[in-house]
């Protein structure tokens, strides 16, 4: 299956996740170049467990210098097809994973790749208590230690989205002390060895709360677009729970399917629904939050 998320009319084309305009000027070069190995790697030309060739030889075949062979490298490690590995060849993944993870979970990432100026601004960072969804989500014991962020992102300094992350305290707190008005939190944390591997999704729509209404200039109990997440590293220890609340004129979604690949993203029954088609709901394979 291919799963885009796309923000402000931003399609894809790409799986099996990706964020792509409708107007979308050429890929980069690098893109290209991670373009064409992954082919490879799709065509069995690089095979499962093989090592990429060096940078050296990915430098003269594609006549760049290896700072370029390093940002293709590491959009092929974001598509989840190879393994990046300290002082030996980049190694091609056994098995592909499920997502592009840094895609969904960084917005910085994602308005970089695609040359889209994103923004942010903090509304709060606090040390405190895992509430009960929370919890449940994380997998930690409720009222346990955690950081929560809550950020204004913007699109072309357009309100589009207010996220809330929670994270474990071990994980989160780290970002007490980093610049939050910046960069990106994804980065940030991967430099302090926090690894994402997958994550699951939820979506519905819900009122804006009183955050929302003023962060995003919309009136109050207006409908946003909600994306709930939870990312793990390679273990499947949670990392992070985010709820992400999109204004629902500037943000859609897309979801395409193959019937060969597992699904990504899935339906999901709610209330009497959920009780009545449980049955077909569980031969269907559709996950429960947090799965």
């Amino acid at each position: 299956m291919s799963v885009a998320i796309s923000r402000l009319g931003f399609m894809s084309t790409a799986a099996p996740i990706a964020f792509e305009r409708a107007d979308m000027p050429r890929p980069t070069l690098h893109q290209r170049i991670a373009d064409s190995l992954e082919s490879r790697i799709k065509d069995g030309s690089l095979g499962r467990g093989s090592e990429l060739p060096s940078e050296a030889q990915l430098m003269r075949e594609f006549g760049v210098a290896r700072g370029t062979i390093r940002r293709a490298v590491a959009t092929l490690n974001d598509r989840g097809l190879v393994e990046v590995r300290q002082g030996r060849n980049t190694r091609v993944r056994r098995s592909e994973a499920a997502a592009r993870v840094p895609s969904l979970v960084s917005f910085s990432r994602w308005g970089a790749e695609f040359s889209v100026p994103v923004g942010q601004s903090v509304i709060s960072v606090a040390r405190g208590r895992a509430a009960a969804a929370a919890a449940a989500w994380l997998a930690i014991e409720p009222a346990a230690p955690v950081v929560t962020l809550i950020r204004l992102r913007t699109v072309k300094r357009l309100p589009v989205m207010v996220e809330r992350i929670v994270f474990p305290e071990a994980t989160g707190g780290h970002l007490l002390s980093c610049d939050l008005e910046s960069g990106s939190v994804f980065d940030y944390l991967r430099e302090r060895g926090v690894r994402w591997d997958s994550s699951s999704h939820v979506l519905d729509a819900v009122p804006a709360d009183q955050v929302d209404s003023e962060a995003l200039e919309v009136p109050p109990d207006a409908p946003l677009l909600r994306v709930r997440r939870v990312s793990r590293d390679s273990a499947g220890v949670p990392i992070e729970f985010a709820d992400e609340r999109y204004r629902v004129d500037r943000t859609t979604l897309r979801a395409d399917q193959h019937l060969t690949e597992r699904a990504v993203l899935e339906r999901q029954l709610e209330g009497d629904l959920a009780r009545a088609g449980g049955e077909a709901e569980a031969a269907a394979g559709h996950p429960a939050p947090g799965h």
